[in-house]
């Protein structure tokens, strides 16, 4: 072995000092080199579990592994390797050098039975260090390290702890040794009594001045803003009696902020004489609810905390929305509301499902009904259960959600359900808003006998403006009536008083009287419906009545409608101050690829005994019997698949004649009919075609119109058989195709013209001529089309003969005109 560095550089004398042998150096660096490679090579290995260990074998001889987090204990140490790599065996050979562990006691044990856990296992060899967190009450006290086996704790005399020789707080030191935990000194001292003893009275003579500390530091913290005072529960708050204004634990108005750990909540401290706190302690700190994230908790608001569905929360929610934060719920909970919660500008409230407590208490019962004019309300996830046994409310003023005009509102998925007269949901006078996907069901009147009026609605939009409602899911809306369900008096989406410039974007409505109704003074214009399925209701599958205009119903399903899948009427009394004629005459309805299917079904003979698909009806005033006009069917189907027919007309119109724009249908279809039934009745046609009953004399030289007494079909009142009876007039501008024909009598002189004018100006390319014979009668015919963009230049047939004298046409002349080409 070569020279140690100590010799090889030492320092030798001061006077002359020792210049180090570079062959030593040498030999001393080329050993210490050959020793780490010898390391490198035969360096050990940490593993968790014995038998980790025992499954590698890939180490040569006398190589050195730990084991160190094997649940047995006696596993973990220093083992050696036996044998060559990929063969033999491991020994284990001793504990691990480990000289200190530190055991830490979080109270998961008892105080006379503790338990500790350590980085590494305990061993034999390593002095453990242990926090003690109670004061052990028996003499006997054990020990469990990382879910061993229990160690009795001895002190290092061998004697059992005494009662209390464990304090919160010590620390003890001591080594695990077969079944006992041996504390390093002795827990009997003389010494450590008489210290003790001293330390106690030093203690009781400093508790006051302890104590005053801890309340300046309470009040220091409670100072500071941004250091909230935390309570665990909300229970324990508001039984707080420790919190004060004034004495040993101040708050400060306005800066003290007071924590709910396990509700998320949190509470500004008010002034002392604030009345308008949202709770109070029990020691009369008065608190107001702060929101996070933009939203507070109705909880927050509870004095008493949430009891369940039948405690009136209606103080509390005034409270809540009077902070003008967003307001949840908790989701499954039901709060009982005694009168009417009042949105105001703003509000929002989420996941809040609320039932009446007071149904019954006037007629005009809202759980929810917002301020007058007041914007900005979102509802979402709102359910109302209006809670009525079916004998209370009115139509006109009782509901379980209703907005009193004001713009901008949102309401998402929102329930309303719950018997008595009234309505779901109620939106009067509101505008530019939306509604999206509104549930509501179960609405229900009671009644001995059925009532001659509605009783109920599921959702009314009144005199609104620029809204939309998307996938409405409505059912079950109408009264017991007798004892038993009756859908009679029960609308569902219902539009009244004006409503313009809406949208309806699909839906299911089912189970009810009216599926969708559009009616009312004022009449709703500039509407589209699209998407619709209406199922089962008594009558009406979508009524459009009164005084509705410039609206369309687009790819709609109705079925089994009792009276009609579709209806449309017109005004129900001769004066309507609300609604001047003929500006708001109902007109210009189109209904766009639309079904009605098995009409008919249980009709009760409410609206009408003949059932049709497609109906246009006239109201009660008996000035406007000819309206609506200007209604299409365009692409529509009526079907009736049923084994017994209940479908009388597939398409009707009962309306009488009075003007432009027609009621028309274009290709549409229908099948199945109960007897005595047919596709169509009663439409208005552009078509007319006229005749003479009797020889017309015509002038030689004249042309002559033509004068029909008599008519094979007029569809649009375009000939009068006794004013202007020569002519025939078209109801509006388009492509008319004309067919004319005249038999003059025989005579061989000159020749026989016929031909077409319109508004007195000849039709040049419309004419016919031919030369006169003696041998039969002629027999001139004309056809073809033309545009007419005056409607009112009539159209005549004229003949002209030069044969020198009077010659007559015949009998039985005729003129047809007939739109072919639809604008």
């Amino acid at each position: 072995m070569p020279q140690t560095a100590a010799v090889i550089w030492a320092d030798g004398p001061s006077t002359s000092p020792q210049e180090p042998d570079k062959s030593q150096i040498r030999a001393w660096g080329t050993w210490l080199e050959s020793f780490i490679s010898a390391i490198g090579a035969n360096s050990g290995s940490v593993f968790t579990t014995r038998a980790a260990l025992f499954a590698d074998l890939a180490h040569v001889a006398n190589s050195m592994a730990w084991v160190i987090g094997d649940s047995t204990t006696v596993y973990n140490g220093i083992y050696r390797k036996n044998g060559t790599s990929g063969t033999g065996s491991w020994t284990r050979v001793g504990d691990l050098p480990y000289s200190f562990l530190t055991a830490v006691n979080v109270g998961a044990g008892t105080p006379n039975a503790i338990q500790a856990t350590t980085a590494i296992p305990v061993s034999a060899s390593a002095l453990i260090v242990m926090n003690v967190v109670e004061d052990n009450t028996a003499s006997s006290v054990t020990v469990s390290f990382n879910g061993s086996s229990a160690l009795t704790i001895k002190s290092n005399s061998g004697n059992n702890i005494s009662v209390g020789g464990l304090t919160a707080g010590m620390q003890v030191l001591g080594i695990a040794t077969g079944s006992e935990f041996r504390l390093v000194s002795d827990q009997v001292s003389a010494a450590i009594i008489a210290d003790a003893e001293a330390a106690a009275a030093a203690a009781a003579a400093s508790a006051g001045t302890a104590t005053v500390a801890a309340a300046s530091a309470v009040a220091a913290a409670a100072a500071i803003t941004n250091i909230p005072i935390v309570f665990k529960a909300f229970a324990d708050l508001t039984a707080d009696t420790i919190l004060s204004y004034s004495g040993s634990f101040p708050v400060v108005a306005g800066s003290t902020v007071v924590q709910v750990s396990s509700k998320g909540w949190n509470y500004l401290v008010a002034a002392s004489g604030a009345s308008d706190h949202h709770i109070v302690t029990a020691g009369g700190v008065k608190l107001y609810a702060l929101p996070i994230d933009g939203y507070v908790h109705i909880e927050q608001f509870f004095q008493a905390g949430y009891n369940n569905s039948s405690t009136d929360i209606l103080a509390s929610m005034t409270k809540a929305i009077a902070l003008g934060a967003r307001i949840r719920g908790t989701p499954g909970r039901i709060y009982g509301v005694s009168g009417t919660g009042v949105p105001i500008q703003g509000t929002w409230f989420e996941d809040l499902a609320l039932k009446q407590l007071a149904p019954a208490a006037t007629s005009t019962v809202c759980t929810l009904k917002s301020a007058a004019g007041v914007s900005n309300i979102t509802l979402r996830r709102v359910t109302v259960d209006r809670n009525g046994n079916g004998a209370s409310g009115s139509l006109n003023g009782a509901a379980g959600i209703w907005l009193e005009g004001g713009s901008l509102h949102t309401i998402d998925d929102c329930e309303v359900f719950g018997s008595d007269a009234g309505a779901g949901m109620v939106f009067n006078g509101c505008s530019n808003f939306k509604v999206n996907r509104p549930y509501v069901h179960d609405i229900l009147y009671v009644a001995a006998t059925l009532p001659a009026n509605d009783q109920c609605m599921a959702i009314l939009f009144n005199g609104c403006t620029n809204f939309s409602i998307f996938e409405a899911r409505i059912n079950h809306v109408g009264g017991i009536v007798g004892g038993s369900f009756r859908r009679a008096q029960g609308r569902m989406l219902c539009f009244g008083f004006g409503c313009s410039q809406f949208r309806v974007y699909g839906g299911e409505i089912q189970d009810g009287d009216v599926g969708i109704d559009l009616s009312g003074s004022k009449g709703n214009s500039y509407y589209t419906v699209i998407g619709v399925a209406v199922r089962d209701v008594e009558t009406w599958g979508i009524k459009q009545s009164n005084y509705n205009r410039f609206g369309r119903i687009v790819a709609c399903d109705v079925y089994r409608a009792g009276a009609a899948g579709y209806v449309l009427s017109g005004p129900t009394v001769n004066v309507d101050p609300d609604t001047p004629m003929p500006a708001s005459a109902p007109r210009n309805i189109t209904i766009i690829g639309c079904g009605a299917w098995d009409t008919g079904n249980d009709n009760t003979g409410r609206g009408t005994s003949q059932p049709a698909g497609f109906q246009i009806m006239p109201g009660a005033a008996s000035s406007y019997q000819d309206y609506p006009r200007g209604v299409r069917f365009v692409s529509c189907t009526a079907v009736d698949t049923q084994a017994v027919k209940t479908q009388f007309n597939g398409f009707r119109n009962e309306i009488s004649y009075g003007g432009v724009p027609l009621n028309e249908m274009v290709d549409c279809r229908s099948e199945g009919y109960a007897v005595g039934g047919q596709h169509s009745a009663g439409f208005h046609y552009p078509a007319c075609r006229v005749y003479n009953s009797a020889a017309v004399a015509i002038p030689n030289n004249v042309s002559t119109a033509i004068g029909f007494d008599s008519e094979d079909y007029d569809g649009a009142a375009m000939h009068s058989t006794s004013v202007n009876n020569d002519a025939i007039f078209v109801p509006h501008p388009g492509w008319y195709h004309i067919d004319a024909e005249a038999t003059v009598v025989a005579n061989a002189t000159g020749s026989r013209f016929l031909g077409i004018t319109q508004g007195g100006v000849v039709i040049a390319r419309l004419r016919d001529q031919q030369p006169g014979t003696s041998a039969n009668d002629h027999t001139l015919k004309l056809s073809g089309d033309v545009y007419i963009s005056d409607v009112a230049g009539g159209i005549r047939l004229t003949v002209l003969q030069n044969s020198g004298g009077t010659l007559n046409v015949n009998a039985n002349a005729s003129l047809s005109v007939r739109q072919v080409l639809f604008n």
